[in-house]
């Protein structure tokens, strides 16, 4: 672990060592600025009630107002071992965090040291990040993985005026992503005329329902999975399969967004972007097979003594599309929930009459949107919003894109 820094700079200009008996150290003019007799500094070059480190901020954990509701810096943390600071500040560039190895990788490939810890002995705690200060700069985005949620810990300012990243895509997985504990959506059934539409995942608002094929005569959709109530800190629910056709698999349920919380001891400022979108659910991929579900939002927590987002700043944990459903070749995927207020679209199904895809909750909508029901395959319902909310003494938000809606 990468334990605090001090640093003292202690400047003698134009100081040169004389090796007269005296065993003096002398200026350019030949003025002693030590006596070896006494053994003081000379006071008209030095004060020697001035202190030899610049003045650093004690840090004490028990100074916190408001006192973290994640956890307890007192002892979760231990003070000794905080960093100076993490300044992620290669333009352009992503920086990945593997929550769990413990590991933060610069663009170039090089390892960033920094101070991480385990919250807790749970097989899927949190990684904890902690240092003075956090600052991710404008260009600049961290993009988290693994099967642990992510904590990051700012004992001073914490500013984020690039992007924080802990969604799921086709090729990455959110750190925190597809939580053991959710109410999972159903996927679609599987039947030779027509695989039905898998569920929608649900977390902070309901999935939407996969689509029927045949018009509900033989296979059914998925049920979207139910919102949950009042959760602890963890990442969202993924989307159902699509149910089997004549001879080919349903599409794949989209994995959910994951989950990282924001915690500053002074000030939270974001002028960048937080996002947390769940996957697209995948589109069927041969005879009349079904859709699959998007995957729900996952979480992002906020918490300081003030937090401002910046006009324009976004923080999104929006569901992802529903994928299409076919009739004999390979219909479209689901798009990720987007990292705005815009609902992520459900794929297009492969040719009339196979079924679309539900669109991914967005905005005022907390809820996935129903797979269209088909003859053939039938879309995949549309992945439920996460869940987003502060904790602070002042929270400003004026002109910043917030979806779905802060949680009371």
């Amino acid at each position: 672990m990468v334990r605090l820094r001090y640093v003292a700079l202690l400047a003698l200009a134009a100081c040169q060592f004389d090796t007269n008996t005296q065993g003096e150290l002398t200026d350019d003019g030949g003025q002693s600025l030590f006596d070896a007799a006494v053994g003081s500094i000379d006071a008209g070059e030095f004060d020697p009630d001035a202190s030899l480190v610049d003045a650093v901020p004690v840090l004490n954990c028990e100074d916190w107002n408001p006192q973290p509701t994640i956890l307890d810096p007192c002892k979760d943390i231990e003070v000794s071992e905080v960093d100076d600071s993490l300044l992620l500040d290669e333009t352009g560039g992503v920086y990945l965090y593997d929550t769990d190895l413990g590991t933060l990788t610069s663009p170039a490939m090089a390892d960033v040291p920094h101070t991480s810890v385990i919250l807790g002995n749970g097989g899927l705690a949190p990684r904890v990040v902690v240092a003075r200060t956090i600052d991710i700069e404008v260009m600049v985005t961290l993009r988290a993985t693994g099967a642990r949620p992510l904590i990051l810990v700012s004992w001073e300012n914490f500013s984020v005026s690039g992007v924080i990243d802990v969604g799921s895509s086709a090729t990455e997985i959110g750190a925190g992503a597809n939580d053991t504990d959710c109410d999972s959506a159903e996927p679609g059934e599987d039947d030779n005329d027509g695989g039905g539409g898998g569920g929608g995942g649900g977390f902070g608002g309901d999935g939407g329902d996969g689509a029927d094929a045949r018009d509900g005569s033989d296979a059914a959709g998925g049920n979207g999975g139910q919102a949950v109530t009042a959760p602890s800190f963890r990442g969202g629910c993924a989307g159902g399969d699509g149910g089997d056709g004549e001879s080919d698999i349903g599409g794949i349920g989209g994995n959910s967004g994951g989950a990282v919380y924001l915690l500053a001891r002074e000030t939270l400022t974001i002028s960048g972007s937080v996002t947390s979108g769940g996957q697209g659910g995948t589109g069927s991929q041969g005879d009349r097979s079904g859709g699959a579900g998007g995957g729900s939002g996952g979480m992002i927590g906020m918490e300081a003594a003030n937090i401002t987002l910046v006009s324009g700043a976004i923080i999104a944990a929006n569901g992802g599309g529903g994928g299409g459903g076919t009739n004999q070749a390979t219909a479209d995927p689901g798009q990720a929930g987007q990292a705005s207020a815009v609902a992520a679209l459900g794929g297009a199904g492969e040719a009339s009459p196979a079924g679309d895809g539900g669109n991914g909750s967005a905005g005022a909508s907390s809820v996935g949107l129903i797979g269209t029901t088909s003859n053939r395959g039938g879309g995949g319902g549309g992945g439920g919003a996460g869940v987003i909310f502060e904790v602070s003494n002042s929270f400003q938000a004026a002109g910043a894109v917030i979806s779905p809606a802060l949680t009371p």
